[in-house]
This record gives C-alpha cells, structure tokens and sequence, in this order.
C-alpha cells in the first residue's frame, strides 16, 4: 500500500503561487493558532494550548487523509491540510516553550533534529528527497513529517 504508485505529483508545482500561497498560510496558521489558545486559555494557559493542538490535529488529520486519498494534487485538500498544519506547528512550538517553559533554543534545537531525522527516513525509504517525486503514499508521509517539523522550528525559531 505505501509502495502504491500515482501517475501525477501529489504536490504542486515550486514557483511565486506556491511561495505566496506558503506565505499567507503559514502567517494564517500562526495567528490562528495564537488566537486560539488565548480566546480558550483565558483561565488557564495548557487548557487553550491543549484545546488547539485537539482541534487542529483532528482537522489535519481529516484533510491530510483526504489528501493522501486523492490520485493526485487537489489544490483545496492540500493547502488545508498546510494551513492546519501551520496551526498545529505553531501550537506545539508555542507550547514548549510559554507552557512547558522550555527554551527556544533548546525546542528549534529538537525540531530540527526532528527534521534531519525525517529527511534520513525519507531517503531511506525512498532514495530521494526530490518533492518533484511525490507519486507513492511512503514519500508523501515523509514529505509531510518534514513539513511538519519544519513548521515548527520556523515557529520556534522566529520566538
């Protein structure tokens, strides 16, 4: 089933849409993610911080599956999951740091470990790391664990 091959790119084409559209997600993703956790972590901190990652992760979840579902690219399911992704990405940063109390050193330091971890795996698994070659469901799970790291540590380190 990962081995599965899909005749078209699962994601789009690198050029200024995709850097602008990357842009204004990544910035949504973030003050959605901020706004979230202070509107219900009004009384008590982890409890917005806790009631973000819940309701992200679930929404990523859904549009990621349908995502990974699809034969191809599909525009609305792929930058969905991106922008819940940016939501989550954030939430876990923040949430390190403001209600763990840790670094942000020490959470840019664990997710970019994270992230030459994942791109290890990826070219284990695939022999690439060519986002031009997104055609089986094992390059598209790695292709999205390191987006998810990567949004992390770009959440911490821009704290």
């Amino acid at each position: 089933m990962l081995d599965k091959k899909f005749q078209w790119n699962k994601v789009p084409a690198i050029g200024l849409l995709f850097w602008l559209t990357k842009l204004i997600s990544t910035r949504q993703g973030e003050s959605l993610s901020d706004f979230s956790s202070k509107l219900f972590g009004q009384q008590n901190q982890m409890l917005g911080a806790v009631f973000t990652v819940a309701w992200s992760l679930i929404l990523f979840g859904i549009f990621l599956f349908l995502q990974l579902k699809s034969e191809k690219y599909r525009p609305v399911f792929y930058w969905l999951s991106v922008a819940l992704l940016a939501v989550f990405g954030t939430i876990l940063a923040d949430g390190l740091s403001g209600v763990l109390g840790i670094s942000h050193l020490f959470t840019s330091l664990i997710f970019a470990a994270g992230m030459g971890i994942s791109f290890m795996i990826w070219y284990h698994l695939t022999g690439t790391l060519s986002i031009h070659k997104i055609r089986t469901l094992k390059s598209e799970l790695c292709y999205w664990l390191t987006v998810m790291f990567s949004f992390a540590m770009g959440t911490a380190l821009g704290d």
